[in-house]
Formats: C-alpha cells, structure tokens, sequence
C-alpha cells in the first residue's frame, strides 16, 4: 500500500505470558483453521496473530499465540484436532505480545521495518509480526521485554512532537 499521509506511534502495549502453537504439516489447512477458529469461540480462547506457513507442497503450518490461561484448553482442542485431521503440533512458551500503537500504521510499512531493524540491533528474535491500521504487534521472548520497552518507548514514542500526539 501507499505511504502516503502520516503515521504515528502514541503508545506501546505489552501483553505478558503468551503461548505460541505451531500446526505443522497441515494438509486441509482451510478446514483445519475454520474448525480451530469455530472451537475457540465456542470454548472462549483468545487466539492471537493467526498465520499461515507455507511448509510443504501440499500441507501449511498454522501457528497461532494465545494467553497462558487459556493453554490447557488448547492443548486439548488440538488434541481433538490433530487426530481429526492428522497434523502434529507443538508449542513454544515463555513469549509476551509487544504491540506499538499509533495511527497509520499499515500503511507504513517503513515503521515496521525500522522497528524489526532496531529489534536485531538489539539482538531481540522476533517470532510473530503482524500490522493493522492502529498496531503493529510482535511476539518477543519475554526475558526480553523489560530491556526492550524502555527503549522501544524512548526511541519510538518520546521522539514524536506534542502536536502528533493530540
């Protein structure tokens, strides 16, 4: 898209103690995601940054974050899951959901390439990406989030003129 107009970071967002499922070798991807989608509903998990991995020919990973809280229920929807279609899944702890939040943000994609480009200066492994018109969210190892928000904030947020905030 354009980058036409302005974009402005006001504020980050962390959310701490994140869980993050990997379906790999997923061969009836589009049933597999419309089923996973219609049981978190139905058992009121709060999934996160969906995504689609090509990984085979035929057969996409789904990976996937949700909240700590709601992982014993996910673990047991897979397991339902992944015996229904027949894909293996594994799952990664110990991420927080790190968000930087503004207006226009889609549509710069400068914005979160700057921030990916600070985060490796950082030596910080981004796991997840995803931008909307008012965020751009990764998933970061959580022993990283006290050391990069300060930073994030300063470099990001701080820097921005009273005007563009208002």
């Amino acid at each position: 898209k354009s980058n036409e107009g302005s974009a402005t970071v006001v504020g980050l967002a962390l959310e701490k103690q994140q869980v993050i499922f990997v379906l790999q070798k997923v061969g009836s991807c589009k049933k597999v995601q419309a089923a996973l989608l219609s049981e978190c509903v139905a058992l009121s998990i709060d999934l996160d940054m969906l995504m689609l991995c090509p990984s085979h020919s035929t057969q996409q990973d789904i990976q996937f974050g949700i909240s700590l809280e709601d992982e014993a229920k996910a673990e047991q929807l897979l397991a339902d899951l992944s015996s229904l279609f027949s894909f293996t899944y594994s799952k990664e702890r110990q991420f927080s959901k790190l968000s930087l939040v503004g207006l226009g943000l889609q549509h710069h994609t400068s914005i979160t390439t700057e921030v990916l480009s600070f985060l490796a200066d950082l030596q910080v492994t981004v796991r997840m990406v995803h931008s909307s018109v008012c965020k751009i969210s990764l998933m970061v190892p959580s022993d990283k989030v006290d050391f990069v928000c300060p930073l994030l904030y300063q470099h990001f947020v701080a820097t921005q003129p009273v005007a563009a905030l208002i």
